[in-house]
Protein backbone atom coordinates (compact mmCIF):
# COMPACT_ATOMS: atom_id res chain seq x y z
CA UNK A 1 0.00 0.00 0.00
CA UNK A 2 1.77 3.44 -1.11
CA UNK A 3 0.92 6.74 0.86
CA UNK A 4 -2.09 6.99 3.27
CA UNK A 5 -4.11 4.98 3.84
CA UNK A 6 -7.18 4.65 0.81
CA UNK A 7 -9.43 2.72 2.94
CA UNK A 8 -9.72 5.46 5.67
CA UNK A 9 -12.70 7.11 4.32
CA UNK A 10 -14.50 3.84 3.49
CA UNK A 11 -13.85 2.56 6.99
CA UNK A 12 -15.94 5.92 8.03
CA UNK A 13 -18.54 5.19 6.12
CA UNK A 14 -18.55 1.55 7.40
CA UNK A 15 -18.53 2.97 10.92
CA UNK A 16 -22.01 4.31 11.13
CA UNK A 17 -23.35 0.76 10.37
CA UNK A 18 -25.31 1.07 7.14
CA UNK A 19 -27.82 -1.53 6.63
CA UNK A 20 -27.19 -1.65 3.02
CA UNK A 21 -23.81 -0.42 1.05
CA UNK A 22 -23.89 0.48 -2.41
CA UNK A 23 -20.77 0.98 -4.97
CA UNK A 24 -21.71 2.16 -7.93
CA UNK A 25 -19.50 2.75 -11.65
CA UNK A 26 -20.14 4.06 -14.73
CA UNK A 27 -19.25 3.73 -18.47
CA UNK A 28 -16.01 1.44 -18.66
CA UNK A 29 -14.32 0.89 -21.63
CA UNK A 30 -11.14 -0.50 -19.99
CA UNK A 31 -10.10 -3.02 -18.32
CA UNK A 32 -6.87 -2.27 -17.61
CA UNK A 33 -4.83 0.56 -15.69
CA UNK A 34 -2.88 2.83 -17.89
CA UNK A 35 0.32 4.68 -16.38
CA UNK A 36 2.08 8.11 -17.39
CA UNK A 37 5.98 8.74 -17.04
CA UNK A 38 5.37 5.94 -13.97
CA UNK A 39 2.46 7.03 -12.15
CA UNK A 40 -1.28 5.74 -12.08
CA UNK A 41 -3.61 7.55 -15.07
CA UNK A 42 -6.47 4.96 -15.10
CA UNK A 43 -7.25 2.53 -12.00
CA UNK A 44 -8.43 -0.06 -13.63
CA UNK A 45 -10.54 -3.33 -12.35
CA UNK A 46 -7.85 -5.17 -10.43
CA UNK A 47 -8.10 -1.99 -7.90
CA UNK A 48 -11.66 -1.83 -7.86
CA UNK A 49 -12.17 -5.40 -7.18
CA UNK A 50 -10.00 -4.95 -4.04
CA UNK A 51 -12.15 -2.27 -3.11
CA UNK A 52 -15.08 -4.03 -3.20
CA UNK A 53 -13.07 -7.27 -1.98
CA UNK A 54 -12.07 -4.78 1.06
CA UNK A 55 -15.70 -3.91 1.73
CA UNK A 56 -17.07 -6.77 1.63
CA UNK A 57 -14.39 -8.71 4.04
CA UNK A 58 -15.24 -5.94 6.89
CA UNK A 59 -15.58 -7.23 10.06
CA UNK A 60 -19.19 -5.09 10.40
CA UNK A 61 -20.54 -5.98 6.91
CA UNK A 62 -19.38 -9.81 6.52
CA UNK A 63 -20.67 -10.50 10.37
CA UNK A 64 -23.95 -8.69 10.06
CA UNK A 65 -24.81 -10.07 6.40
CA UNK A 66 -24.74 -6.98 5.52
CA UNK A 67 -25.66 -6.53 1.48
CA UNK A 68 -23.28 -4.93 -0.97
CA UNK A 69 -24.50 -4.31 -4.34
CA UNK A 70 -22.27 -3.53 -7.27
CA UNK A 71 -23.81 -1.34 -9.60
CA UNK A 72 -23.06 -0.61 -12.69
CA UNK A 73 -24.84 2.65 -14.60
CA UNK A 74 -24.36 1.21 -18.68
CA UNK A 75 -21.73 1.32 -21.29
CA UNK A 76 -20.35 -1.60 -19.67
CA UNK A 77 -19.45 -3.48 -23.53
CA UNK A 78 -18.15 -1.43 -25.77
CA UNK A 79 -16.44 0.99 -27.08
CA UNK A 80 -13.09 -0.24 -26.81
CA UNK A 81 -10.35 -1.19 -28.75
CA UNK A 82 -10.63 -5.29 -27.29
CA UNK A 83 -14.31 -4.90 -27.74
CA UNK A 84 -13.50 -4.12 -31.37
CA UNK A 85 -11.90 -7.50 -31.42
CA UNK A 86 -13.31 -9.19 -28.89
CA UNK A 87 -16.69 -8.25 -28.97
CA UNK A 88 -17.11 -7.04 -25.18
CA UNK A 89 -16.30 -10.78 -24.16
CA UNK A 90 -13.30 -9.44 -22.02
CA UNK A 91 -15.93 -6.68 -20.43
CA UNK A 92 -18.33 -9.31 -18.96
CA UNK A 93 -15.01 -11.64 -17.76
CA UNK A 94 -14.34 -8.80 -15.71
CA UNK A 95 -17.70 -7.62 -14.21
CA UNK A 96 -18.46 -11.58 -13.54
CA UNK A 97 -15.01 -11.65 -11.36
CA UNK A 98 -15.56 -8.20 -9.44
CA UNK A 99 -19.31 -9.88 -8.45
CA UNK A 100 -21.05 -7.26 -9.88
CA UNK A 101 -24.85 -7.79 -9.51
CA UNK A 102 -27.14 -5.41 -11.68
CA UNK A 103 -26.50 -2.88 -14.66
CA UNK A 104 -28.52 -1.08 -16.82
CA UNK A 105 -28.04 -0.37 -20.51
CA UNK A 106 -25.86 2.29 -22.11
CA UNK A 107 -26.31 3.57 -25.78
CA UNK A 108 -22.69 2.00 -26.56
CA UNK A 109 -23.88 -1.53 -25.24
CA UNK A 110 -25.46 -1.93 -28.93
CA UNK A 111 -22.25 -0.89 -30.63
CA UNK A 112 -22.24 -4.46 -31.59
CA UNK A 113 -25.73 -5.44 -32.10
CA UNK A 114 -28.54 -7.14 -30.21
CA UNK A 115 -26.63 -10.47 -31.20
CA UNK A 116 -23.33 -9.52 -29.02
CA UNK A 117 -25.30 -8.33 -26.19
CA UNK A 118 -27.57 -10.93 -25.95
CA UNK A 119 -24.74 -13.28 -26.00
CA UNK A 120 -22.67 -11.11 -23.66
CA UNK A 121 -25.68 -11.35 -21.14
CA UNK A 122 -25.75 -14.88 -21.40
CA UNK A 123 -22.87 -15.29 -19.88
CA UNK A 124 -23.21 -12.46 -17.21
CA UNK A 125 -23.42 -13.45 -13.63
CA UNK A 126 -25.41 -10.31 -13.04
CA UNK A 127 -28.78 -8.78 -14.61
CA UNK A 128 -30.05 -6.25 -16.44
CA UNK A 129 -32.58 -4.17 -15.16
CA UNK A 130 -34.06 -1.21 -17.36
CA UNK A 131 -37.93 0.45 -16.80
CA UNK A 132 -38.20 1.63 -20.50
CA UNK A 133 -36.34 -0.91 -22.46
CA UNK A 134 -37.83 -4.08 -23.57
CA UNK A 135 -36.44 -7.67 -25.55
CA UNK A 136 -38.53 -8.32 -28.66
CA UNK A 137 -39.68 -12.01 -28.18
CA UNK A 138 -37.23 -13.19 -30.35
CA UNK A 139 -34.28 -11.95 -28.40
CA UNK A 140 -34.41 -14.63 -25.37
CA UNK A 141 -31.31 -14.63 -23.60
CA UNK A 142 -31.55 -10.96 -22.70
CA UNK A 143 -32.70 -11.10 -19.27
CA UNK A 144 -34.24 -7.14 -18.66
CA UNK A 145 -36.39 -6.76 -15.50
CA UNK A 146 -38.08 -4.12 -14.84
CA UNK A 147 -37.11 -3.60 -11.20
CA UNK A 148 -35.18 -5.96 -8.84
CA UNK A 149 -35.40 -5.85 -5.17
CA UNK A 150 -32.44 -6.13 -2.41
CA UNK A 151 -33.70 -7.95 0.66
CA UNK A 152 -32.12 -7.54 4.15
CA UNK A 153 -32.67 -10.08 6.52
CA UNK A 154 -35.73 -11.41 4.56
CA UNK A 155 -37.09 -8.14 4.52
CA UNK A 156 -37.86 -5.73 1.57
CA UNK A 157 -34.92 -3.04 1.74
CA UNK A 158 -34.63 -1.17 -1.89
CA UNK A 159 -35.98 -1.26 -5.02
CA UNK A 160 -32.86 -1.53 -7.93
CA UNK A 161 -34.10 -0.27 -11.61
CA UNK A 162 -32.54 1.75 -15.07
CA UNK A 163 -33.52 4.14 -17.34
CA UNK A 164 -32.39 4.69 -20.42
CA UNK A 165 -32.32 8.35 -21.98
CA UNK A 166 -32.86 9.99 -25.40
CA UNK A 167 -29.60 8.73 -27.18
CA UNK A 168 -29.76 5.18 -25.47
CA UNK A 169 -33.51 4.96 -26.56
CA UNK A 170 -32.39 5.63 -30.28
CA UNK A 171 -29.74 3.09 -30.39
CA UNK A 172 -31.86 0.09 -28.71
CA UNK A 173 -34.62 0.82 -31.42
CA UNK A 174 -32.34 0.74 -34.14
CA UNK A 175 -31.20 -2.62 -32.90
CA UNK A 176 -34.77 -4.00 -32.44
CA UNK A 177 -35.99 -3.29 -29.28
CA UNK A 178 -39.31 -1.93 -27.78
CA UNK A 179 -38.68 1.24 -25.66
CA UNK A 180 -41.07 3.88 -23.57
CA UNK A 181 -41.27 7.15 -22.41
CA UNK A 182 -38.89 7.37 -19.44
CA UNK A 183 -41.88 8.38 -16.31
CA UNK A 184 -44.43 6.35 -17.98
CA UNK A 185 -42.98 3.61 -17.75
CA UNK A 186 -41.43 4.24 -14.17
CA UNK A 187 -44.81 4.94 -12.63
CA UNK A 188 -46.12 1.99 -13.90
CA UNK A 189 -42.57 0.36 -12.29
CA UNK A 190 -43.76 2.31 -8.35
CA UNK A 191 -47.41 1.46 -8.63
CA UNK A 192 -45.94 -2.44 -9.17
CA UNK A 193 -43.17 -2.04 -6.27
CA UNK A 194 -46.19 -0.20 -3.56
CA UNK A 195 -48.98 -2.48 -4.46
CA UNK A 196 -46.38 -5.34 -3.18
CA UNK A 197 -43.98 -3.75 -1.04
CA UNK A 198 -45.76 -1.24 0.37
CA UNK A 199 -43.32 -0.27 3.26
CA UNK A 200 -40.33 -0.20 1.22
CA UNK A 201 -37.99 3.04 1.07
CA UNK A 202 -35.11 3.19 -0.59
CA UNK A 203 -35.61 3.28 -4.40
CA UNK A 204 -32.03 3.15 -6.41
CA UNK A 205 -32.39 4.40 -10.44
CA UNK A 206 -29.20 3.52 -12.65
CA UNK A 207 -29.18 6.31 -15.22
CA UNK A 208 -27.87 6.34 -18.11
CA UNK A 209 -28.88 9.53 -19.17
CA UNK A 210 -27.61 13.43 -20.35
CA UNK A 211 -27.56 15.50 -17.36
CA UNK A 212 -29.88 17.67 -18.48
CA UNK A 213 -32.21 14.34 -18.22
CA UNK A 214 -31.10 13.64 -14.64
CA UNK A 215 -31.66 16.67 -13.19
CA UNK A 216 -35.29 16.70 -14.71
CA UNK A 217 -35.43 13.24 -13.45
CA UNK A 218 -34.37 14.25 -9.88
CA UNK A 219 -37.20 16.90 -9.18
CA UNK A 220 -40.02 14.15 -11.01
CA UNK A 221 -39.07 11.77 -8.62
CA UNK A 222 -39.87 14.44 -5.45
CA UNK A 223 -43.52 14.30 -6.34
CA UNK A 224 -43.55 10.76 -7.43
CA UNK A 225 -41.41 8.69 -4.55
CA UNK A 226 -42.57 9.45 -1.21
CA UNK A 227 -39.37 7.45 0.15
CA UNK A 228 -35.94 7.99 -0.73
CA UNK A 229 -34.64 7.69 -4.07
CA UNK A 230 -30.92 7.56 -5.30
CA UNK A 231 -30.57 8.26 -8.86
CA UNK A 232 -27.41 7.33 -9.68
CA UNK A 233 -26.37 8.52 -13.87
CA UNK A 234 -23.67 8.18 -15.85
CA UNK A 235 -23.41 9.16 -19.78
CA UNK A 236 -21.94 12.40 -19.72
CA UNK A 237 -18.73 11.33 -18.05
CA UNK A 238 -18.68 13.70 -15.62
CA UNK A 239 -19.07 14.10 -11.74
CA UNK A 240 -22.77 15.58 -10.11
CA UNK A 241 -23.62 15.86 -6.53
CA UNK A 242 -27.08 17.05 -6.48
CA UNK A 243 -30.20 17.14 -3.94
CA UNK A 244 -32.09 19.81 -2.37
CA UNK A 245 -32.55 20.98 1.29
CA UNK A 246 -35.34 21.28 1.51
CA UNK A 247 -36.33 17.69 -0.46
CA UNK A 248 -32.94 15.73 0.48
CA UNK A 249 -34.85 12.72 -0.14
CA UNK A 250 -34.23 12.93 -4.28
CA UNK A 251 -30.44 12.49 -4.53
CA UNK A 252 -28.71 12.90 -8.13
CA UNK A 253 -24.86 11.58 -8.33
CA UNK A 254 -22.89 11.37 -11.22
CA UNK A 255 -20.08 9.77 -11.86
CA UNK A 256 -16.44 9.64 -14.27
CA UNK A 257 -16.33 6.90 -16.59
CA UNK A 258 -13.43 4.37 -16.27
CA UNK A 259 -13.42 3.97 -12.78
CA UNK A 260 -11.92 7.46 -12.57
CA UNK A 261 -14.65 7.70 -9.46
CA UNK A 262 -16.12 4.95 -7.50
CA UNK A 263 -19.44 6.01 -5.56
CA UNK A 264 -19.93 4.26 -2.47
CA UNK A 265 -23.09 5.10 -0.46
CA UNK A 266 -24.29 3.72 3.01
CA UNK A 267 -27.88 3.41 3.39
CA UNK A 268 -29.95 3.59 6.77
CA UNK A 269 -33.05 3.23 8.27
CA UNK A 270 -34.58 6.43 10.32
CA UNK A 271 -31.26 8.90 8.95
CA UNK A 272 -32.27 12.33 9.49
CA UNK A 273 -31.84 13.86 6.01
CA UNK A 274 -32.35 17.53 7.98
CA UNK A 275 -28.98 16.95 9.15
CA UNK A 276 -26.66 19.23 6.74
CA UNK A 277 -23.72 16.63 7.54
CA UNK A 278 -25.61 13.65 6.32
CA UNK A 279 -24.75 13.52 2.94
CA UNK A 280 -20.89 14.01 3.90
CA UNK A 281 -21.10 10.84 6.08
CA UNK A 282 -22.89 8.26 4.06
CA UNK A 283 -21.77 9.21 0.16
CA UNK A 284 -18.70 8.97 -0.66
CA UNK A 285 -17.03 9.32 -4.00
CA UNK A 286 -13.71 7.85 -4.34
CA UNK A 287 -11.43 10.10 -7.30
CA UNK A 288 -8.48 8.02 -9.26
CA UNK A 289 -5.71 9.13 -6.95
CA UNK A 290 -6.70 7.46 -4.09
CA UNK A 291 -7.60 4.36 -6.12
CA UNK A 292 -4.74 4.13 -7.98
CA UNK A 293 -3.05 3.48 -4.15
CA UNK A 294 -4.90 0.17 -3.59
CA UNK A 295 -3.13 -2.83 -4.21
CA UNK A 296 -4.28 -4.67 -7.67
CA UNK A 297 -6.16 -7.90 -7.14
CA UNK A 298 -4.14 -10.64 -8.36
CA UNK A 299 -6.75 -12.99 -9.81
CA UNK A 300 -8.39 -9.55 -11.93
CA UNK A 301 -4.49 -8.54 -12.93
CA UNK A 302 -4.29 -12.64 -14.60
CA UNK A 303 -7.51 -11.75 -16.52
CA UNK A 304 -6.70 -8.71 -17.92
CA UNK A 305 -3.30 -9.51 -19.10
CA UNK A 306 -4.73 -12.76 -20.80
CA UNK A 307 -7.30 -10.49 -22.52
CA UNK A 308 -4.01 -8.17 -23.28
CA UNK A 309 -1.90 -10.72 -24.55
CA UNK A 310 -4.85 -11.89 -27.05
CA UNK A 311 -4.97 -8.17 -28.21
CA UNK A 312 -1.42 -8.32 -28.64
CA UNK A 313 -1.62 -11.26 -31.02
CA UNK A 314 -3.86 -9.51 -33.42
CA UNK A 315 -1.63 -6.47 -33.75
CA UNK A 316 1.78 -7.31 -32.58
CA UNK A 317 2.53 -3.26 -31.15
CA UNK A 318 5.74 -5.46 -29.52
CA UNK A 319 7.61 -6.14 -32.43
CA UNK A 320 6.67 -3.14 -34.46
CA UNK A 321 5.20 0.05 -32.26
CA UNK A 322 5.68 2.96 -35.00
CA UNK A 323 6.56 6.00 -33.03
CA UNK A 324 4.04 8.88 -34.39
CA UNK A 325 5.62 12.16 -33.34
CA UNK A 326 8.22 12.78 -30.80
CA UNK A 327 7.56 15.47 -28.66
CA UNK A 328 9.57 17.34 -26.04
CA UNK A 329 10.81 15.52 -23.05
CA UNK A 330 8.19 15.47 -20.13
CA UNK A 331 5.66 16.35 -22.18
CA UNK A 332 2.09 14.87 -21.20
CA UNK A 333 -0.53 14.41 -24.30
CA UNK A 334 -4.18 14.80 -22.61
CA UNK A 335 -6.43 12.77 -24.05
CA UNK A 336 -8.80 12.31 -20.61
CA UNK A 337 -13.03 12.74 -21.39
CA UNK A 338 -12.49 14.80 -18.44
CA UNK A 339 -10.92 17.24 -19.95
CA UNK A 340 -12.22 16.59 -23.41
CA UNK A 341 -15.20 17.39 -22.20
CA UNK A 342 -14.68 20.38 -20.64
CA UNK A 343 -13.04 22.22 -23.87
CA UNK A 344 -9.56 21.56 -26.31
CA UNK A 345 -6.74 20.04 -25.26
CA UNK A 346 -3.26 19.71 -25.87
CA UNK A 347 -3.67 16.59 -28.02
CA UNK A 348 -7.13 17.98 -29.17
CA UNK A 349 -5.14 20.97 -30.58
CA UNK A 350 -2.64 18.37 -32.22
CA UNK A 351 -5.27 15.97 -33.87
CA UNK A 352 -7.12 18.79 -35.09
CA UNK A 353 -3.71 20.56 -36.32
CA UNK A 354 -2.70 17.58 -38.17
CA UNK A 355 -6.04 17.19 -39.83
CA UNK A 356 -6.19 21.34 -40.86
CA UNK A 357 -2.59 20.55 -42.33
CA UNK A 358 -3.17 17.75 -44.39
CA UNK A 359 -5.98 18.85 -46.15
CA UNK A 360 -5.43 22.42 -46.13
CA UNK A 361 -8.54 23.88 -44.71
CA UNK A 362 -8.95 26.74 -42.93
CA UNK A 363 -10.56 24.87 -39.96
CA UNK A 364 -10.88 21.76 -38.75
CA UNK A 365 -13.17 20.30 -36.24
CA UNK A 366 -13.34 17.03 -33.82
CA UNK A 367 -16.06 16.31 -31.69
CA UNK A 368 -14.58 15.07 -28.34
CA UNK A 369 -17.30 11.72 -28.19
CA UNK A 370 -14.16 10.07 -30.68
CA UNK A 371 -11.95 10.35 -28.26
CA UNK A 372 -12.17 6.44 -26.95
CA UNK A 373 -9.25 6.54 -24.85
CA UNK A 374 -9.53 8.30 -21.50
CA UNK A 375 -5.70 8.84 -21.33
CA UNK A 376 -2.85 10.70 -20.50
CA UNK A 377 0.61 9.68 -23.05
CA UNK A 378 3.97 10.10 -22.73
CA UNK A 379 6.37 12.51 -25.29
CA UNK A 380 7.09 9.69 -27.35
CA UNK A 381 3.18 9.32 -28.93
CA UNK A 382 2.64 5.79 -30.83
CA UNK A 383 0.43 4.44 -33.31
CA UNK A 384 -1.19 2.10 -30.86
CA UNK A 385 -1.87 5.19 -28.09
CA UNK A 386 -3.77 6.31 -31.54
CA UNK A 387 -6.05 2.91 -31.90
CA UNK A 388 -6.84 3.09 -28.32
CA UNK A 389 -7.58 6.91 -28.37
CA UNK A 390 -9.76 6.27 -31.47
CA UNK A 391 -10.85 2.55 -31.36
CA UNK A 392 -10.30 1.29 -34.84
CA UNK A 393 -8.19 2.86 -37.92
CA UNK A 394 -10.84 2.98 -40.79
CA UNK A 395 -11.05 4.39 -44.18
CA UNK A 396 -12.91 7.56 -45.72
CA UNK A 397 -12.73 9.34 -41.74
CA UNK A 398 -13.01 12.24 -42.87
CA UNK A 399 -14.59 14.76 -44.86
CA UNK A 400 -13.82 18.19 -46.56
CA UNK A 401 -16.91 20.65 -46.95
CA UNK A 402 -17.37 24.37 -47.34
CA UNK A 403 -19.24 26.13 -44.39
CA UNK A 404 -20.26 29.65 -43.97
CA UNK A 405 -19.02 32.07 -40.91
CA UNK A 406 -22.28 32.09 -39.43
CA UNK A 407 -22.51 27.80 -39.55
CA UNK A 408 -19.31 27.47 -37.62
CA UNK A 409 -20.37 29.65 -35.23
CA UNK A 410 -23.71 28.07 -35.03
CA UNK A 411 -21.27 24.17 -34.65
CA UNK A 412 -19.68 25.84 -31.99
CA UNK A 413 -21.90 27.63 -29.72
CA UNK A 414 -24.14 23.84 -29.77
CA UNK A 415 -20.87 22.16 -28.79
CA UNK A 416 -19.34 24.50 -25.70
CA UNK A 417 -23.60 24.52 -24.51
CA UNK A 418 -22.96 22.03 -22.08
CA UNK A 419 -19.91 20.92 -20.38
CA UNK A 420 -19.67 16.63 -19.95
CA UNK A 421 -20.79 16.21 -23.38
CA UNK A 422 -19.25 14.13 -26.31
CA UNK A 423 -20.23 16.98 -28.66
CA UNK A 424 -18.04 19.60 -27.55
CA UNK A 425 -15.50 20.33 -30.12
CA UNK A 426 -11.56 20.09 -30.69
CA UNK A 427 -10.63 23.08 -32.70
CA UNK A 428 -7.71 24.33 -34.86
CA UNK A 429 -5.40 26.79 -34.51
CA UNK A 430 -6.52 30.26 -35.32
CA UNK A 431 -10.05 29.19 -35.51
CA UNK A 432 -11.28 31.71 -33.01
CA UNK A 433 -9.41 34.67 -34.74
CA UNK A 434 -10.41 33.67 -38.44
CA UNK A 435 -14.21 33.53 -37.02
CA UNK A 436 -13.97 36.59 -35.23
CA UNK A 437 -12.08 38.96 -38.00
CA UNK A 438 -14.94 37.69 -40.72
CA UNK A 439 -18.57 38.13 -41.99
CA UNK A 440 -21.41 35.44 -41.24
CA UNK A 441 -21.68 35.29 -44.71
CA UNK A 442 -17.97 34.69 -45.42
CA UNK A 443 -17.02 30.97 -46.08
CA UNK A 444 -14.57 28.57 -44.97
CA UNK A 445 -12.74 24.67 -46.10
CA UNK A 446 -13.73 22.75 -42.95
CA UNK A 447 -12.31 19.23 -42.27
CA UNK A 448 -13.97 17.13 -39.52
CA UNK A 449 -14.92 13.80 -39.43
CA UNK A 450 -17.49 11.77 -41.35
CA UNK A 451 -19.06 10.05 -38.51
CA UNK A 452 -20.21 13.57 -37.03
CA UNK A 453 -22.46 14.23 -39.98
CA UNK A 454 -22.99 10.89 -41.23
CA UNK A 455 -24.40 9.44 -37.46
CA UNK A 456 -25.90 12.88 -36.40
CA UNK A 457 -25.26 11.31 -32.92
CA UNK A 458 -23.91 14.98 -31.48
CA UNK A 459 -26.49 17.14 -33.45
CA UNK A 460 -24.10 18.79 -36.38
CA UNK A 461 -26.33 17.73 -38.75
CA UNK A 462 -29.71 18.77 -37.97
CA UNK A 463 -27.68 22.41 -37.37
CA UNK A 464 -26.07 22.34 -41.03
CA UNK A 465 -29.17 20.92 -43.04
CA UNK A 466 -31.71 23.65 -40.89
CA UNK A 467 -29.17 26.34 -42.10
CA UNK A 468 -29.14 25.06 -45.44
CA UNK A 469 -32.95 24.76 -44.91
CA UNK A 470 -33.03 20.91 -46.31
CA UNK A 471 -33.90 17.48 -44.53
CA UNK A 472 -30.60 15.39 -42.22
CA UNK A 473 -31.48 12.27 -45.26
CA UNK A 474 -30.81 15.09 -48.71
CA UNK A 475 -28.12 17.02 -47.20
CA UNK A 476 -26.01 13.96 -45.84
CA UNK A 477 -26.63 12.56 -49.34
CA UNK A 478 -25.16 15.61 -50.90
CA UNK A 479 -21.97 15.53 -48.21
CA UNK A 480 -20.89 12.42 -49.67
CA UNK A 481 -19.11 13.37 -52.12
CA UNK A 482 -16.69 15.56 -50.17
CA UNK A 483 -14.88 12.36 -48.24
CA UNK A 484 -11.54 12.54 -48.91
CA UNK A 485 -11.53 8.57 -49.69
CA UNK A 486 -9.22 6.16 -48.92
CA UNK A 487 -7.45 7.54 -45.99
CA UNK A 488 -8.03 7.27 -42.29
CA UNK A 489 -7.42 9.77 -39.53
CA UNK A 490 -4.42 7.76 -38.60
CA UNK A 491 -3.09 7.93 -41.74
CA UNK A 492 -3.82 12.26 -42.35
CA UNK A 493 -1.52 12.25 -38.48
CA UNK A 494 1.27 10.10 -39.76
CA UNK A 495 2.11 12.25 -42.73
CA UNK A 496 1.29 15.66 -40.96
CA UNK A 497 2.57 15.21 -37.22
CA UNK A 498 6.09 16.37 -38.54
CA UNK A 499 4.99 19.43 -39.42
CA UNK A 500 2.62 20.45 -36.73
CA UNK A 501 4.14 22.40 -33.38
CA UNK A 502 2.96 21.29 -30.16
CA UNK A 503 0.60 23.60 -28.99
CA UNK A 504 -0.68 23.45 -24.78
CA UNK A 505 -3.15 26.16 -24.78
CA UNK A 506 -6.77 25.65 -24.22
CA UNK A 507 -7.82 27.16 -27.50
CA UNK A 508 -11.62 27.32 -26.09
CA UNK A 509 -13.62 25.54 -23.02
CA UNK A 510 -17.53 25.98 -22.05
CA UNK A 511 -16.87 28.55 -19.37
CA UNK A 512 -14.84 31.02 -22.33
CA UNK A 513 -16.83 30.56 -24.68
CA UNK A 514 -19.09 33.21 -24.46
CA UNK A 515 -15.90 35.80 -24.33
CA UNK A 516 -15.36 34.98 -28.08
CA UNK A 517 -18.53 35.33 -29.56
Amino acid sequence: MQNSNPFAKIEKILSRKPLVVVIHITDTYFIEETTVNGDVDLPGFARLCSLIDFIKSNPYVKNNNIPVLVLHGGDFLFPSLMSVYFKGQQMIDVLNACSFNYCTIGNHDFDGGSKYLETRMADATFDVVCANIRSKKNIQSLRIQEFAICHRNNRPFAAITGVAGKATLRKAQQNGFDIFPVKSSLKQIIAKIRKTYPKLNYLIVLSHMNNQEDVKLKEWFKKNWDGHVYLLGGHDHNEILQYDKDHPKSILIKGQSNCRTVQILGLHDGENYQNSKWFEKNVLVLHSDILSNIVPNPKIQKIVMKWENLLEKHLKEKESDEIIKQFEKNTILNATELDLRKGSTNFGNFIADCMSKFTKSDLAFVNSGHFRGDRKMGSALKLSDLRRVFVLDKTDALVKITMTNAECKKFLKHAYSEEGRGKILQISKNTIKILQKSAPKDKFKVVMLWDMLKTNDDGFTTIFANSRKTTINKLQSKLKKHIISNLSLFDVIRFSSKDVKYDSKIRMSVNSFKNYF
